[in-house]
């Protein structure tokens, strides 16, 4: 049953941000296919296609120069169907097949909707002439070899090792086992799973650490081995996702659950990762029901996204606060934009992370994160309205339940107190499936109603340099931070709660949540600077 979805309150409105840069000048026709500088091939349009038909799927509202783009893209292809250089045979540049991911990415996701057979041919030429060349040369790629400490914030070139022109960006050849596993799996070209299989086999045995591999290159190849396991139902796939996972909360993760850009090297944050580590996260939630994905996946989207957001609805870079640094911070100029690539792909999580507000599986309807919303699922209709993050306090109404028995499941955090549920305004029975909540509704049309307190949290730091001396302030899953200088003591401190989740102290001190930077004033963000570590 196709699910119809609108999208409103604060998802929405960050939802709505990006869509207007990503209209500006910058992502037009007459633009992207010239603007790269540094051989990405394929990175900045398919980016920018992936985007805005993302955006498109979650708004309902058409983009306004996304047609010409595509009209364009056949003009700038070389006589092989592809961007940029042809190479010799037996040559591949890692980020030509990178940069090749995202307008595979995109070109897919246009298709899927528009059924267009000149997009089919376009991916099949891509697919036959750029990426199955690289059969049985993968196992050449250069997994043992010295650390690179170059790179800028873009990636550059950085040297040849056999038949491979490798990046600044390490790892970078395997992020498109993201969208050859989706071209595998959606369209069933069954002819590339040796090739992801040989890819995997490589993938899997990288020293990610030792390497110092770019953390978006590593999740975003981990998205492709999750695929591999829906595809093959093969568990040494899930093991190998779950494990990557796990080491890049451990070594790859930020304060304010953003990434290190490379692995053992804080350089700055990259939004591209945090998308990719909102999706990792959801999908091994849907492949386990391990719900400790799902307190990521909320981490990580009020956090790392909703502090990469810029009033002017770009994504930007970041200091590595917990590696040396005990507060955070734009990084770079032009406000931290990455309008190059982070921009972009910030679009394609905002809409992902709506699409996975609610789930449905038969009778069972499954909430993972509370926004305002309209779900229709046939003749069943759910409408959300919430005061999530900053009061646990959401109601549903739902009409038309198509079952007799129809099971809701409201996802509970697990710093909750005081839960109560209310069916039409009387409370009910709680009854509880891990960090579930679930509700029976037979009823026709009923309003029910998910509270619970949330309290304010002093937890230790995650980060070995400060994980013994320092603690951070949460609102729930919620960060705050304080620009008021001399604050220290907050374990000692009395903080009241005033208006969304802004805290005081009794000096005057204000604590204010991490995600509210999209809406400050645009020149405010060049002095943004907050601390979010306190010595115990």
């Amino acid at each position: 049953m196709e699910k119809t979805t609108a999208v409103r309150g604060d998802l929405a409105y960050r939802l709505l941000l990006n869509y207007s840069i990503l209209e500006s000048c910058r992502y037009r026709a007459d633009y992207i296919f010239t603007a790269d500088k540094s051989a990405w091939y394929g990175d900045w349009e398919g980016r920018t296609i992936l985007a805005l038909v993302r955006l498109c799927e979650a708004t309902g509202r058409e983009p306004a120069f996304l047609e010409q783009i595509i009209d364009a893209l056949g003009e700038h292809l070389n006589e092989m169907g592809y961007l940029g250089k042809v190479f010799p045979d037996g040559e591949f540049s890692e980020q030509q097949l990178a940069g090749h991911n995202w307008l595979l990415n995109g070109l897919i996701e246009y298709y899927l909707i528009t059924g267009k057979e000149e997009i089919y041919n376009l991916i099949e030429n891509i697919i036959n002439n750029l990426y199955l060349k690289a059969k049985t040369h993968y196992c050449e790629y250069p997994i043992e070899r010295d650390k690179n400490n170059g790179g800028g914030f873009s990636g550059e070139n950085s040297g040849r090792c056999g038949c491979w022109h490798l990046s600044t960006d390490i790892g970078c050849a395997f992020i498109c086992m993201d969208a050859l596993s989706k071209a595998c799996l959606e369209l069933k070209r069954w002819e590339l799973l040796p090739l992801l299989t040989e890819m995997y086999g490589v993938f899997s045995k990288i020293d990610f650490a030792g390497l110092q591999m770019q953390t978006h290159a590593t999740l975003s190849a981990t998205r492709g081995v999750i695929r591999l396991y829906k595809i093959t139902d093969e568990k040494k796939y899930l093991e190998t996702a779950e494990r990557i996972f796990k080491l890049y909360v451990n070594e790859g993760m930020t304060e304010n659950y953003a990434n290190i850009n490379w692995f053992g090297r804080p350089s700055w944050t990259e939004p591209c990762t945090a998308v990719d580590s909102v999706m990792c996260a959801v999908e091994l939630y849907k492949l386990t029901h391990n719900s400790d994905y799902l307190a990521w996946f909320h981490k990580i989207y009020l956090n790392a996204l909703g502090y990469a957001l810029r009033p002017n609805g770009g994504f930007g870079l970041d200091v590595c606060v917990g590696y040396g640094k005990d507060f955070i911070r734009p990084v770079g100029e032009d406000m931290s934009i990455a309008y190059w690539c982070c921009t972009m792909r910030g679009g394609d999580g905002l809409a992902y992370c709506a699409e996975n507000q609610i789930l449905r599986d038969g009778n069972t309807f499954e909430i993972l994160y509370y926004n305002d919303g309209l779900y229709k699922f046939g003749e069943t209709e759910i409408t959300e309205k919430t005061e999530y993050p900053y009061i646990g306090k959401t109601d549903f109404r739902i009409v038309n339940p198509q079952r007799d028995n129809l099971i809701f499941k409201a996802y509970i955090p697990k710093y909750a107190d005081n839960l109560r549920i209310l069916k039409n305004g009387t409370p009910i029975k709680i009854n509880s499936e891990g960090d579930f909540a679930l509700i029976s509704i037979s009823e026709k049309e009923c309003v029910l109603t998910v509270e619970f307190d949330i309290p304010l949290m002093r937890l230790r730091a995650a980060c070995p340099e400060y994980r013994s001396t320092h603690i951070k302030l949460s609102h729930g899953y919620l960060l705050l931070g304080t620009n008021s200088e001399g604050v220290c003591n907050v374990g000692k401190l009395s903080l009241t709660n005033a208006a969304k989740c802004i805290y005081t102290d009794e000096n005057g001190n204000s604590f204010a949540p991490l995600n509210n930077i999209c809406e400050t004033e645009v020149s405010a963000v060049e002095s943004e600077h907050r601390r979010i570590l306190f010595e115990i």
